[in-house]
């Protein structure tokens, strides 16, 4: 091996983060550190849980979700940046925001099925309206930041990042997507709930796929929350769908992630983490380990 092949001499993208160059004891500190911040803050919000109901308990669980893949990929030689796909889109801006708009059309497709399953003032979705209904200002503020903001940035980091990424280096970008999905809705701790978080996981799930990046998740998750947080406020308790508008807005959501998938062009990277792991940087040292 040429001594300048070695892993250390490798270059290092300005994106990925410093980590990538420490030493291993170093990162497992790091690690340490993060899951420990993933346990205090379960335990942190606590009082304000029993004071706020689902407000302040959700919000420690989505800290811990966090910390939690912060503390796995912090010990990866990638760095966090690489490791979780936090580079920028491959995607062009007009192409990112329609598939924002595909995640809220699928997310009211489901919606609307759900209020079909789910008998009137029961489920998940109607504590979730119940509690939200009539906030405003600082509530409202923190509404969105409990259940838009905060479990956008967790739960993509934790289910797309981590795990998705993960899994693909072994199984493949179609398994990959699938089983995050199913991890995604497991999650959501409840029957219905999870079987249609883990739908919308797919359409998630594949939008990172397309991206080359989380960060394109990230904002169709959020924009996705923070629409239901501003419904929920502003009109609790909407009535039945209709069923034509159901189909209509399943059948654009897919329409948008072939449309994307058909006419991405050369700077929408699918991102390949297999080209960033152990094996790549083996491949790159001149090793003839596979």
């Amino acid at each position: 091996m040429n001594p300048k092949d070695s892993p250390a001499a490798l270059p290092t993208s300005p994106r990925t983060l410093y980590v990538a160059r420490v030493s291993s004891p170093r990162r497992n500190a790091l690690a340490l550190a993060f899951a420990s911040l993933a346990v205090g803050a379960l335990v942190a919000v606590q009082p304000l849980a029993s004071s706020s109901g689902r407000f302040g308990d959700t919000l420690g669980f989505e800290i811990f979700l966090a910390m939690l893949a912060l503390a796995f990929a912090v010990r990866s030689p990638l760095g966090i940046t690489a490791r979780l796909g936090l580079g920028a889109s491959g995607l062009s801006r007009g192409a990112l925001a329609l598939l924002a708009l595909g995640t809220l059309a699928l997310s009211y497709s489901l919606d609307g099925v759900y209020r079909l399953i789910e008998p009137p003032d029961s489920g998940v979705l109607f504590q979730f309206e119940s509690e939200l209904a009539g906030a405003r200002g600082g509530t409202l503020v923190f509404a969105l930041l409990n259940f838009a903001l905060v479990p956008g940035i967790a739960e993509e980091l934790l289910c797309r990042g981590l795990v998705q990424r993960g899994l693909q280096t072994r199984y493949g970008p179609i398994s990959a997507i699938l089983l995050a999905s199913v991890f995604f809705g497991a999650l959501h701790m409840d029957p219905i709930h999870s079987l249609f978080a883990a739908i919308l996981g797919l359409y998630l799930g594949a939008t990172a796929y397309l991206a080359g990046s989380v960060r394109a998740s990230m904002g169709c998750h959020i924009a996705n929350n923070a629409a239901a947080v501003l419904g929920a406020a502003v009109a609790p308790g909407a009535g039945p769908m209709p069923a034509a508008s159901l189909v209509i807005a399943g059948a654009f959501s897919l329409g948008v992630l072939g449309w994307i998938w058909r006419h991405r062009g050369p700077a929408a990277s699918l991102h390949d983490p297999r080209k960033d792991g152990p094996q790549g940087l083996q491949k790159r040292c001149g090793s003839d380990d596979s």
